[in-house]
This record gives structure tokens, sequence and C-alpha cells, in this order.
């Protein structure tokens, strides 16, 4: 049995191929994210409810970590939220945020939980600008 060759038309055609796929996957990417509807829960009497939502102005595939009281409370991603509960006190919320081959603290929050009562806490990651110089050009 002979071994095939491919005409040169398709060898010509291979590269483009390739080129193309290799173009379609990151835009396929690039559309719109969209994490769970937001459904509320019925809440624990004993207990207080955090919701902690992520709405970024800029296009980022990194991953918010949640921390309660030193313990993961849970990673969003853009447009996800999660739903906490937490019993009542005295609590601190970190926030860390972590890209391939970053990290960086976002901060944290203290909150005083009261049981029946619902919180939200908005992450969002804006552009920057730097400030502008007394007598700049707008």
């Amino acid at each position: 049995m002979l071994p095939r060759t491919r005409s040169p038309a398709r060898r010509r055609l291979a590269p483009l191929a390739w080129a193309f796929l290799l173009l379609l996957v990151p835009l396929a990417c690039l559309g719109p994210r969209s994490g769970a509807l937001f459904h509320p829960t019925a809440l624990e009497p004993d207990l207080a409810r955090l919701y902690v939502y992520r709405i970024d102005e800029v296009r980022s595939s990194g991953v918010a970590r949640i921390r309660v009281a030193g313990t993961s409370g849970g990673r969003l991603a853009n447009r996800q939220y999660l739903a906490l509960e937490l019993p009542p006190g005295d609590h601190v919320i970190s926030i860390r945020f972590r890209e391939l081959v970053w990290s960086l603290d976002w901060g944290s929050l203290p909150l005083s939980a009261v049981a029946g009562e619902t919180y939200y806490l908005r992450l969002a990651a804006a552009p920057m600008s730097r400030p502008r110089r007394p007598g700049a050009l707008e």
C-alpha cells in the first residue's frame, strides 16, 4: 500500500485552519459571563444572612476568595454571588483576589450580625485613573 500524500492546496489550508481555531477560542471566551440568578431563601430565625455579590466593570478571570472569621466562605467569579449564614455577633469578612499568577488583598470589613437580619456586600473592580496634577489639562 502506498503512503498517502496531501495535495499542495490541502497543505496550504492546514495552517489557516489552525490559525482560525486559535483565534476563535479566545473570542468565544470574551462573551458575557453570567452567574446564577439571585434567589433569596428562607432565613433561620437564630442566624443572620450575608449575601456577597460581585459585579466588575472590567473583564477578569480572577476569583475573589471570601473568608469569615478566618474560615473559608467561598469563591466568587465575576457576576456570581454567595449566601452565607452567620451566627449573631461580631465577624470580620476578608476578601482576597487571586488571578492566575498573583493575588491581592482587597481588605477586610467588620460586621456585627444580628439574628434574623440580612446584609449585602457588593464587590467590584473598576478601571483606575491617575490623579490629576494641579493645573493639568482636562
